[in-house]
């Protein structure tokens, strides 16, 4: 689904706006319309597909500045040249989307980021995934419970192998452990949002976001909710969702099961009464005085057809017939 917002995003929305709190309402309405038809989304999460959207969108701009632009700052006439890779964009568009990177005034702010970036030195490592992704794939082998902010924090600055690639992410991750340690044994007391995590970072919470969650959960939101139940709105539904299709699953598991049992009994039955019906008519035409097998013959071979070695006998005893016909 956020590959399909982020699509909607670039195609939808013109690059040329500058701020997303300038785009039309209606566009932000057709983008929300647009993944209700093609995912089964409640309304609660209206809100978060826009803000992701938003973000998208941001992304992409930034990603055509620094592959498109940048580069090419020195060579005024190669930025007349739409990018290959997206000609949704009009040429229109375009240019007035170089000519708003190339002003003073968004190089000023260009190198603000920069800066700011850099002061940043705990990047985690999940790439498109985001936190809501990282934790549904990590409760298949970790109870959910032990899945808190902290933990997570950790796991998004980890690789496949739980190495990290940043010292300072791995000081961090030993602190966040010595002090859950300490806090076991009751050397100090956590609360709200001055838990361990705020504790090893050493700073307190941005107030638009939750370190160790995602961008779209609210401080005063996560902290005020019982223990079991923080997670976001969209972790709940993910949840939700699974657990339906798993209970699914199995329900589809055992109408196959039981179509499959009822046709195998089916042709048991049918086995049984063909074999019935040739061996009375071979005990018929041979005698009861020219065999060499009990009395009893179609009695013992149906017992037989229960045996596992129901195949082998039965055609044993067929031949001995056969033989006694000849």
């Amino acid at each position: 689904m956020q590959s399909y917002i982020g699509l909607l995003a670039r195609t939808k929305i013109p690059i040329s706006i500058n701020d997303w709190r300038e785009v039309d309402l209606d566009e932000k309405e057709k983008i929300w319309e647009s993944i209700k038809d093609a995912f089964v989304v409640p309304k609660e999460l209206k809100k978060m597909v826009i803000s992701s959207a938003a973000t998208k969108w941001r992304e992409f701009k930034s990603k055509l500045t620094n592959m498109y632009i940048i580069p090419y700052m020195d060579e005024p006439e190669l930025l007349e040249n739409l990018p290959d890779d997206y000609r949704s964009i009009t040429k229109d568009t375009w240019h007035q989307f170089v000519a708003d990177r190339l002003s003073a005034t968004f190089q000023e702010i260009r190198e603000a980021q920069i800066a700011k970036r850099k002061e940043n030195k705990y990047p985690h490592r999940m790439s498109r995934k985001g936190y809501a992704n990282l934790m549904e794939e990590l409760s298949e082998s970790v109870p959910l419970q032990e899945l808190d902010r902290a933990t997570m924090w950790i796991k998004a600055r980890q690789d496949r192998n739980g190495n990290f690639k940043q010292p300072e992410a791995e000081k961090k991750a030993e602190k966040i452990e010595h002090l859950r340690k300490r806090e076991a044994e009751g050397e100090i007391a956590t609360s709200g949002s001055d838990d361990v995590l705020t504790l090893a970072l050493g700073n307190p919470e941005h107030r638009g976001r939750v370190r160790g969650v995602g961008g779209n959960v609210k401080p005063d939101l996560y902290f005020n909710l019982p223990k079991r139940q923080k997670m976001t709105f969209e972790q709940r539904t993910r949840l939700s969702l699974k657990k339906i299709l798993e209970e699914e699953k199995e329900v589809l598991l055992a109408k196959e099961r039981t179509a499959w049992e009822e046709e195998r009994d089916r042709k048991l039955a049918e086995e049984r009464a063909y074999w019935t019906e040739r061996i009375a008519k071979l005990e018929a035409k041979v005698g009861r005085s020219c065999l060499l097998s009990p009395p009893n013959l179609s009695q013992q071979l149906m017992s037989l057809v229960q045996d596992k070695g129901v195949v082998f006998a039965m055609g044993r005893r067929l031949h001995m017939i056969i033989l006694k016909l000849r």
